[in-house]
């Protein structure tokens, strides 16, 4: 009998922000995937078996399939492994019957729900995934040109940066040029 492949998203509070039940279906996992800086949230006394992706990640699925019959495989991943993420794969491999996906909030919802709090009061601005794109890509490309960026910005820096950077575009009001990227 195969075992289900239970994907669990983290979040920028890593493994203490998880669910109580995907941190029970972490800890009964008996083989663990994931990148480098998921696994390396893991205790270090932590003896389970693991799999760190590599560059061949479709190699890497593969090697999955003898484990399937033998342990509760949890793969680790970023946010929502949905979202353009390694859930996808899984899924388009083993079937959705196979995979069972707890995910933690993307970083484009994190930073989305930023927005329209700032944006909601201004019927100038409107949430477009496109306005928001631009938005989110004018900011980091200003904070990391701008001599208050860190060498080594954290998630948090980001965030805190990003969201200053907003409250202050919602005191300008954009105009209609503004929303359509400078084009009339």
């Amino acid at each position: 009998m195969s075992h289900l492949i239970t994907v669990v998203g983290i979040g920028d509070d890593g493994l203490d922000g998880l669910s109580v039940s995907a941190r029970t279906l972490l800890d009964d996992a008996t083989f663990i995937v994931g990148a480098p800086r998921h696994l390396k949230m893991l205790t270090a006394d932590d003896a389970r078996e693991r799999l760190q992706w590599s560059k061949d990640l479709a190699g890497d699925i593969e090697k999955l399939m003898p484990y399937r019959d033998t342990h509760k495989i949890c793969v680790l991943a970023t946010g929502d492994p949905l979202m353009h993420g390694i859930a996808v794969q899984l899924i388009t491999r083993f079937g959705a019957d196979q995979v069972h996906v707890y995910p933690s909030p993307s970083a484009f919802s994190l930073r989305s729900s930023v927005v329209s709090l700032v944006f909601s009061a201004s019927a100038a601005a409107p949430a477009t995934p496109t306005f928001l794109l631009n938005k989110l890509s004018s900011l980091s490309v200003e904070w990391r040109a701008s001599a208050a960026a860190p060498a080594s910005p954290t998630p948090h820096d980001i965030r805190s940066r990003s969201t200053s950077v907003l409250l202050n575009a919602k005191r300008r009001r954009p105009s209609h040029v503004d929303q359509v990227g400078g084009q009339v």
